[in-house]
């Protein structure tokens, strides 16, 4: 490597260890909201300039601000304290308690056999990969790099393993317990998270531990840091060349699920944030690396994922160049595949239990609002506008809905509900 290049290097580096040791940039308001103040303050310059508009529509706009701003305060409110890593908290000592094995293991066995009762979200965390690394935790007390590694995915994954399990069935006091474990498990990630050392050597156990920490942030809503634990991991994707693979066939299954889980993270939190993504483009389609022939169902709802990745992909290229007019075959395109992943949604919805219904009415409305995004870019004929709207109102009444259905049917400890992070 040349001098020039290491001087980047050096900087990028330098640049991204100070923003991790400063919580206030990390934390901050305007970009981990970034949507949700755009909307707002549309609709507010709509209400003020728009004298003539019909009384219903005011009703409406005034029903769509109280709504904006209770999902973007809410959470605020009821937490004092920033879910931010923290280098000044106390890591466990010893070694992990065996206890964890025997609760998340069965969840993640990949078997006909299994009880459906145990079905979790996949993650890049495979159920072999898992295993190994408790029975590490276990086994040894020491405080390693990779004990650091393992210990960011393992306490991250038991904290979605609580706040996803059923949770009805348990009295008040054995439910109160869970809570402190789920408190205890992010708190424990959270640590871990804050001392990661980003100045070591690109492993695949410290991209997990990345990807685990981004997820974590996601789900708790600071989606800024979120968006710079996948970029850090982006570049250790590229400092390995796995992004640039033309085929899988050397690949084992724990580094194709953390590139296409990378590759997920990266377009949908920079599309978010309408940022430069960090991942270059893939020479492969990321979809066919996920197992779909599997015995847990939610299996399917990741490929709709990242297929959903796919054309955020394109979609965010037509943000950050929204001064250059789009090819009307590019637009065509783009909509033809967002209205073939939305006959995929219903498709696969139909063959999957009800209880996991609500995941895919949140993939309707994530292929809604994308769909609404993708109309507002274009410029080439009313059409386009009008569809633009009817999408933009599909994706609010969606949500809707599903807000109402997660409060009438509350059955899990999950604090937020996580088809918000899509």
């Amino acid at each position: 490597m040349d001098v020039a290049n290491q001087r980047s290097q050096s900087k990028e580096i330098s640049s991204f260890s100070s923003l991790v040791n400063t919580p206030s940039l990390v934390n901050a308001p305007h970009e981990s909201s970034h949507r949700t103040t755009e909307a707002h303050r549309f609709i507010e310059t709509e209400l003020q300039h728009n004298e003539r508009m019909p009384k219903d529509r005011q009703n409406v706009l005034k029903s769509a601000l109280d709504f904006v701003s209770q999902i973007s305060y809410s959470s605020l409110a009821s937490q004092p304290m920033p879910n931010i890593p923290d280098t000044g908290m106390d890591l466990p000592s010893g070694s992990t308690a065996p206890e964890l094995l025997y609760m998340m293991l069965p969840s993640t066995l990949d078997a006909p056999e299994t009880d459906a009762k145990t079905f979790h979200w996949p993650d890049h965390i495979t159920g072999s990969t898992l295993e190994r690394m408790l029975l590490y935790l276990i086994e040894n007390e020491g405080d390693d790099q990779i004990t650091l590694h393992y210990r960011i995915c393992v306490y991250t994954k038991a904290f979605f393993f609580l706040i996803k399990s059923p949770q009805h069935h348990y009295s008040k006091a054995v439910c109160e317990r869970l809570k402190q474990s789920e408190r205890e498990y992010k708190r424990v990630a959270l640590a871990s998270l804050g001392r990661l050392p980003f100045l070591s050597s690109p492993s695949l156990s410290l991209i997990q531990a990345l990807l685990s920490g981004a997820m974590l942030m996601q789900y708790l809503g600071n989606m800024s840091y979120s968006w710079n634990l996948t970029a850090f991991a982006s570049s250790m994707l590229v400092a390995l060349n796995l992004y640039a693979v033309e085929t899988t066939d050397d690949l084992d299954d724990d580094t194709q699920a953390s590139l296409y889980w990378c590759y997920y993270l990266d377009k949908v939190l920079s599309c978010f944030l309408v940022r430069q993504p960090s991942l270059p483009k893939l020479r492969i389609d990321p979809t066919s690396m996920i197992p779909v022939r599997s015995a847990n169902p939610l299996k399917t709802t990741v490929k709709i994922m990242v297929e959903m990745a796919k054309i955020q992909e394109v979609v965010l290229e037509m943000q950050l160049n929204q001064d250059a007019v789009a090819d009307k075959s590019q637009i065509d395109a783009i909509i033809f595949s967002a209205d073939s992943l939305l006959t995929l949604i219903k498709e696969t919805r139909s063959s999957v239990p009800s209880r996991f219904q609500l995941d895919f009415d949140a993939a309707e409305f994530a292929q809604a609002a994308i769909s609404a995004t993708i109309f507002k870019c274009s410029r080439w004929s009313s059409v386009y506008q009008d569809r633009c709207l009817d999408n933009a109102r599909k994706a609010l009444t969606v949500l809707i809905a599903m807000l109402d259905r997660e409060d009438a049917q509350p059955d899990t400890a999950d604090q937020y509900s996580s088809f918000l992070t899509w």
